[in-house]
């Protein structure tokens, strides 16, 4: 099963849109392999039915998909996209079929953990020899040749999904203070911080201060927590200068009425199509139909940019209010720790990187679901506070009765 999830991220990131698989795989055409891969899994592991007992988790899945298809009737109202141009340009909806695929199969913690940490340290050794040996091995976009002189390490797609595995490795830590896991947390931190990813460095920080302050037993982890506190201030210290030149850029970036985030974010929040737009989106548009989304693009506005803000604009309020909800949910003192830490670095991304609708971000939201709703600590817990509760009303109602 390791190996099915593994591929699954691959396909997922793009990963065979690097140059080397160019011959293989002629081009990158990761929806077509990523949809074959989930259906040979359910051919695989279930002849295409579903485990029993799944259905209380696939509330996540019903919100988002009647999110995203009520977003049909502004594209139609808007632009005059037909059912069949939408049927065909929604097509990625088909990918959240990923998480009750991952409900129905339950694949455990260790194949999850063993998945993610191939996943990282391929996407390492990637990152390395794409950025110092073959260098054109990453495919540049035009106009952004810099990027092959300045960062100490080119960052693929797919660097979320290395954070998830920092998360696996500082809970492995937590649970058996094994001096390899943190040295491969101290790896995979350092990994993240040499991508230079303002959002994702953001992200994996807020994964280390969540181990520090919610270890469980913490008076008898004392040891960990001072650990993992010398580390970042370490890091901090060593790292300073890139730190400090990334929130200057930060904050120059932010006042510039040009860059493209504030752009977008003007944009968005103009509601040019009035309040069904507000409720409904502005629906994701086919070039054949109207050339509002390339439009967008040659004035430097992309969805993507602003993460749940996008999500919004496009779809409407009720699958980024959905998603919010979960992120939010999952910061439950009563869930596990790798699903707080999850909830927490995914709303560090809420306003860039968390677009749900690209393919390595469905399947980044599919396996938080799956995390949250396998977590059977929380759903106990859940369980014994709703007794708790008929108890004391039982109490008050024959107190009141005396």
């Amino acid at each position: 099963m390791s190996i099915d999830l593994f591929v699954l991220m691959l396909l997922s990131t793009s990963m065979f849109g690097l140059t080397p698989f160019e011959a293989i795989f002629q081009g990158n055409n990761s929806f077509t392999y990523f949809v074959l891969m989930m259906a040979y899994l359910y051919m695989k592991y279930m002849g295409f039915s579903f485990r029993s007992g799944i259905l209380k988790h696939l509330t996540p899945l019903l919100l988002t998909v009647v999110g995203i298809l009520l977003s049909f009737i502004p594209a139609y109202v808007f632009y005059g996209q037909h059912l069949y141009h939408s049927l065909v340009v929604y097509r990625r909806v088909i990918c959240f079929l990923l998480f009750p695929l991952l409900l129905s199969i339950r694949p455990t913690m260790k194949e999850c953990r063993t998945a993610f940490y191939a996943y990282a340290i391929l996407y390492t050794v990637f990152s390395f020899l794409g950025t110092y040996v073959y260098k054109r091995w990453i495919p540049v976009p035009a106009g952004m040749e810099y990027i092959l002189n300045t960062d100490l390490l080119r960052a693929l797609p797919g660097l979320h999904f290395v954070v998830i595995a920092l998360v696996f490795s500082l809970q492995q830590y937590r649970e058996t203070f094994r001096r390899k896991y943190l040295i491969l947390s101290i790896f995979l931190f350092a990994v993240i911080f040499m991508a230079s990813n303002r959002t994702l460095i953001l992200a994996a920080f807020s994964v280390v201060v969540v181990a520090v302050l919610f270890n469980l037993p913490a008076r008898t982890r004392v040891i960990a927590e001072m650990v993992m506190v010398v580390f970042v201030a370490a890091l901090v210290v060593v790292g300073w200068n890139t730190i400090s030149a990334l929130f200057q850029e930060t904050a120059a970036q932010l006042q510039d009425e040009d860059y493209n985030r504030v752009k977008a974010f003007n944009y968005f929040t103009s509601l040019k199509n009035g309040p069904l737009s507000l409720f409904l989106g502005n629906g994701f548009i086919s070039g054949n139909v109207s050339s509002y989304m390339e439009d967008l693009r040659n004035e430097g506005i992309y969805n993507s940019d602003l993460g749940l803000i996008g999500l919004w604009h496009q779809f409407g309020l009720l699958f980024p209010l959905s998603v919010l909800y979960y992120e939010l949910r999952g910061c439950s003192k009563y869930h596990s720790f790798h699903v707080r830490a999850m909830s927490v670095s995914m709303l560090m991304c809420s306003l860039t990187l968390a677009y749900y609708f690209n393919l390595g971000s469905i399947a980044w939201l599919c396996f938080f679901y799956y995390f949250a709703e396998s977590d059977d600590a929380y759903f106990e817990a859940r369980k014994e506070r709703k007794v708790e509760i008929a108890k004391q009303q039982v109490r008050r109602y024959r107190s009141l009765s005396r």
